[in-house]
C-alpha cells in the first residue's frame, strides 16, 4: 500500500515528537502511519485496536509537550477523531489510577478554558473534556470528578451566551453536549444547569455561510433533545 504524503501540520508534529524525544522510535513510526492514513477509518481502527493504552499516553504526552498552536491543535483534533472511533481509547484517557501523572480530564479542561478564542484548539479540547468526563464502562457510572461537570457547563454557557450564534463558533460545543448527554447520569444534571434554554435559540437563530452546516447543527440539537427526553418525567 502506497504511503500518503503527510500534511505540513502532521510533519511538524512528527518533528516535535522526534526532537523533544517525547516518543521512542516505535511510537513515532506508529504516529507516522496513523497520520498517513488518517482518512481511512477502517485502517485507523485496525492500527489502533490493541494499542489504545500506548497511543493514549503517547498522544497525551505529545499534546502537553507541543507549544505551537497549529501542532497542538493537530494533535488534539487527532485525539478527538480517535475518541469517535474507539471507546477503548476514551477509556484509557479517562483512567483515574494516576497512570498519566496528571489527569487528562483536568488538562483538557484547562486547555479549553485558556484557548476559548482559538477554535482550532478549543473545539477538540472541549470535545475531549466532554468525552472523558462522560466515559463509563458498561453498567457503571462515570468516575467522580468533583466540580468538573459544573466546569463543563460553564464553558458551554460562555460559548452559547452570545448575541450572534454562528455555527462555526458553536458547533463543537453542541457536539460536546451530545457526547455528554449520552451518559444517562448526566441528563438530569444538564436539565438542572439552565443550559437547556439555549437549545430553542440555537434551532431558530444559528447562522452559517453554508446551509449544510446549519442542517448538521440542527441534527445534533435534535439528538440532544431526544437524549434528554429519555429521562424526562411527565
Amino acid at each position: 500500500m502506497a504511503q500518503i504524503h503527510l500534511s505540513k501540520d502532521a510533519s511538524d508534529v512528527i518533528t516535535v515528537a522526534t526532537e523533544l524525544k517525547v516518543l521512542d522510535d516505535a511510537g513515532v513510526n506508529l504516529l507516522r502511519q496513523l497520520f498517513s492514513y488518517r482518512v481511512n477509518q477502517d485502517l485507523i481502527k485496525t492500527l489502533v485496536t490493541g494499542r489504545e493504552a500506548v497511543l493514549a499516553k503517547s498522544l497525551f504526552k505529545l499534546a502537553c509537550a507541543t507549544k505551537a498552536e497549529h501542532t497542538s491543535g493537530y494533535v488534539l483534533r487527532f485525539m478527538a477523531d480517535l475518541c469517535h472511533l474507539s471507546p477503548a481509547f476514551v477509556g484509557e484517557l479517562a483512567r483515574t489510577d494516576g497512570s498519566f501523572g496528571i489527569d487528562p480530564v483536568t488538562v483538557f479542561y484547562e486547555i479549553s478554558e485558556k484557548k476559548k478564542s482559538s477554535l482550532g484548539i478549543f473545539n477538540p479540547s472541549i470535545y475531549l473534556f466532554a468525552a472523558t468526563i462522560s466515559y463509563a464502562p458498561t453498567g457503571q457510572a462515570p468516575a467522580e470528578r468533583p466540580g468538573m461537570v459544573q466546569k463543563f457547563f460553564t464553558l458551554c454557557s460562555q460559548s452559547l451566551n452570545t448575541t450572534e450564534l454562528n455555527v462555526q463558533q458553536v458547533e463543537y460545543v453542541v457536539h460536546s453536549i451530545c457526547t455528554f448527554l449520552r451518559c444517562t447520569d448526566h441528563r438530569a444534571l444538564f436539565l438542572e444547569s439552565g443550559l437547556i434554554q439555549h437549545l430553542p435559540r440555537l434551532l431558530s437563530q444559528a447562522i452559517a455561510d453554508e446551509s449544510a452546516s446549519v442542517v448538521q447543527l440542527t441534527y445534533e440539537l435534535l439528538l440532544a433533545i431526544r437524549l434528554l427526553t429519555f429521562n424526562y418525567e411527565c
